[in-house]
């Protein structure tokens, strides 16, 4: 029997660091079970038959996954009008990202309109501590201060954690997780429940 770890490049970062931490270094082999290091993220294995068993985080995404920070469940633990960062503050889905994508797209007025109508609901941008990256670092703080600014919002740290990798790559799986036997149908609502 194998397993494998199937995740976005977003937590590929807090992967690596769950794994170090709890010496485990899975590969991609013939598969038996699929470990998945994310969550739903917009249905990513809602409604298919499921070709190989699988061990997901029953969370909503890759945001409420690094804010678990104990054994409890919880489905979503973000907030409405916040914004959270992870080490990916200059990925292209960053705030600046955005604001120059639709700026090049559609000029810089329709652009800037566009990015404003887009960010206008949010009030505080929030980096979650996971521990695995510097987040506070000058180089980071300067990143994460501009795209705060960009959407004049204050910027604030909340903490995080990597326990659901941590326990996704230990066979730690709990009530905080999916598990699922090959040939099973996942819906959106498992999730929730």
């Amino acid at each position: 029997m194998s397993t494998v770890i199937i995740s976005c490049g977003n937590l590929l970062n807090h992967l690596d660091a769950a794994q170090k931490k709890m010496k485990t270094s899975y590969d991609v082999i013939e598969v038996d079970t699929v470990l998945i290091a994310m969550g739903l993220c917009g249905g990513s294995v809602s409604d298919i038959k499921l070709p190989r068993s699988i061990v997901i985080p029953k969370v909503d995404d890759c945001i409420t996954l690094l804010m678990h920070t104990d054994d409890i469940w919880h489905a979503n633990l973000k907030k409405c009008g916040h914004l959270y960062l992870t080490d990916t503050v200059d990925g292209k889905l960053s705030v600046s990202s955005i604001r120059n994508n639709l700026i090049e797209k559609y000029g810089e007025k329709k652009g800037l309109r566009l990015f404003d109508m887009w960010f206008k609901g949010y009030y505080s941008v929030d980096i979650i501590d996971t521990g695995v990256y510097d987040c506070r670092s000058e180089s980071y703080l300067s990143s994460a201060v501009n795209n705060a600014s960009l959407i004049n919002c204050p910027l604030t740290f909340v903490q995080g954690s990597n326990i659901l990798l941590e326990k996704l790559v230990s066979d730690k799986w709990d009530e905080q997780f999916i598990t699922a036997e090959k040939g099973t149908i996942i819906h959106k609502e498992d999730f929730n429940k």
